[in-house]
Formats: C-alpha cells, sequence, structure tokens
C-alpha cells in the first residue's frame, strides 16, 4: 500500500470520483397516475456546481399499453444533459432509440408482464449552480393497472471532470 499522510480521503471525496450507484431493492408500481413522481430509490444525487458527470440508468419495468411508461431527469438550472437512450419498444416490436435531452419526457409503450429493458447513457454537464439529479416516471396514461420499475433497475453517476 502506499503513504496516504497528509492525503484527506473523505467519503464525500471517494463518492465524488468513483461514483455512486443506486439501484431498486424492491419493486416499485405505480397505478391511476400520470403525473411524475421522483422513483423511490433513484433519485436524490447531490451534483456540484462546473463538474462534468457519466449518467447510466438501466431499468427494467412492466406496464399495460394504456398506460405504459414516461420518464425524465430533472437537473439543476443551467446544467445541461447529453447523451443516448435505447430499449424495446413492444408496441411496435423494434428497438427504440433517442435523446434523453435537458428535462426531456421520453414515453415508452408497455405489455403486461413481459419484463422490458430501458438504458441511457449520457453525460451531465454543470454550471454554475449546483444541486440534486433526479430520475423521474409515471404512467404514460392513467391507468389502473399498474405500471412498475423492478427490482434491480439502477442509476450511476460518476464525476468525469
Amino acid at each position: 500500500m502506499g503513504n496516504f499522510t497528509g492525503i484527506d480521503l473523505t467519503g464525500a471525496i471517494l463518492q465524488d470520483r468513483w461514483g455512486v450507484t443506486k439501484y431498486k431493492t424492491a419493486d416499485e408500481p405505480l397505478a391511476s397516475s400520470a403525473t411524475f413522481q421522483n422513483d423511490d430509490q433513484l433519485s436524490g444525487f447531490t451534483v456540484v456546481a462546473n463538474a462534468v458527470y457519466a449518467l447510466e440508468l438501466v431499468s427494467v419495468f412492466t406496464a399495460h399499453a394504456s398506460g405504459g411508461l414516461k420518464q425524465r431527469f430533472v437537473i439543476p438550472s443551467g446544467a445541461s444533459l447529453e447523451g443516448w437512450m435505447f430499449g424495446n419498444d413492444p408496441g411496435t416490436a423494434d428497438v427504440q432509440a433517442g435523446t434523453p435531452g435537458d428535462g426531456q419526457v421520453t414515453g415508452i409503450a408497455g405489455v403486461t408482464s413481459t419484463r422490458l429493458p430501458w438504458f441511457i447513457r449520457g453525460t451531465l454537464m454543470m454550471s454554475s449552480t449546483a444541486g440534486v439529479l433526479d430520475w423521474q416516471w409515471a404512467q404514460n396514461a392513467s391507468f389502473a393497472t399498474a405500471t412498475i420499475v423492478h427490482k434491480g433497475s439502477r442509476l450511476t453517476l460518476k464525476r468525469i471532470d
């Protein structure tokens, strides 16, 4: 091992450089609501001013075709999010791709009982305003059958500059 005398390796420094991964420890159902909500476990990432972060979301969900799922990231004022996303669109049996953008809403159709993966990778570029990054989701259209984001879904945020 090396000599670390005089180096303050606080949890914040290690978290800042190694990144933070949050994952779902339980399924999260949402029924009869098209109103965005913060995900119970994949939200609340503290981000610092003038930093750049690599972001990766791996989510697995089930949704009835009438309810579906919509998602977005909420980022601090002045920040920007650039990247790409893809997943299976059961409505067309095609792979769907796009860019997440700043607060852009992505709607995904669904099929009850079929677990569907959705991936987002991007770069969060902060401005002079620190804050919190949240991942929000809801049903595309309010429907009685619950849309579920499943246990094991995860979101990683790692500072790269």
